[in-house]
């Protein structure tokens, strides 16, 4: 049963993923907004101050409410649904033979992700190939296991693996990439964020850093040092409750 939810919660995920739309709930933007206003202080919207601060490695952000609108003004990144598409844009570097995904890298190294749909256990894998991050130097594979999915980024030089709780965003000078999972009810996966750095040619993880009682469901750069995000929390009544926030890198 526990296998049955997660492979429907990926699913959920990856379909989201290729839509790359924002959440278009009925609720109440005014509403949305007095949630705000009472959860981070009005002296927060009045003064411009930040509400709070959050540390991911040495990155510091001041957290500011935003608005919906304002997170709607940024498009969404959207990896691609066709992995036909995807291959043929990867210009042979990429090829897909049965049940494997096959990355010639420029070092000559051959790496292969192999679908195991057959075992029940922590052996079951299926990759499906779903972007060519060329500012960063990347191919993007969405990975479903047993109990998990994932992100994996496969460096084209040496075929590093980076494993990721979700979709890269890429910040517009191309320095950090910072993902996000929310999983505030099932408690499947991991419910944070990872914050990478990028020098065009190669990753590094900077912090994956969990969180317990809130969740970003989307989070976008507005900015080289701002970022905007979809926040999720639960309230008493075990309801969802939505709002906007604006995390503003400090030095």
């Amino acid at each position: 049963m526990k296998y049955s939810l997660l492979i429907l919660l990926a699913a959920i995920q990856f379909s989201c993923s290729k839509s790359g739309k924002t959440d278009n709930s009925n609720s109440n933007a005014t509403d949305s907004l007095v949630n705000e206003l009472t959860q981070f202080g009005k002296d927060a919207v009045t003064t411009g101050s930040p509400s709070e601060m959050l540390t991911i490695g040495s990155v510091r952000f001041q957290i500011f409410p935003s608005t919906k609108e304002e997170f709607n003004r940024i498009p969404s990144y959207k990896s691609d649904s066709n992995e036909v598409h995807c291959l043929q844009n990867t210009a042979g570097q990429v090829l897909r033979s049965n049940d494997s995904l096959i990355f010639k890298t420029l070092s000559k190294r051959t790496i292969v992700l192999k679908n195991d749909t057959v075992s029940e256990g922590d052996d079951y894998a299926r990759y499906t190939l779903t972007d060519d991050l060329k500012s960063i130097n990347q191919w993007l594979v969405f990975a479903i296991y047993y109990e998990a999915y994932d992100y994996i980024l496969v460096d084209k030089s040496n075929g590093k693996q980076t494993h990721l709780i979700g979709l890269p965003v890429v910040s517009p000078t191309k320095k950090y990439v910072i993902t996000v999972n929310e999983d505030l009810e099932a408690q499947f996966t991991f419910n944070g964020i990872e914050l990478l750095e990028s020098n065009g040619k190669s990753v590094k993880l900077i912090e994956q850093k969990e969180i317990t009682d809130w969740a970003i469901r989307e989070i976008k750069w507005l900015d080289n040092s701002t970022l905007l995000a979809h926040k999720i929390m639960i309230d008493k009544n075990h309801d969802i409750q939505e709002s906007y926030i604006k995390l503003v890198i400090t030095k």
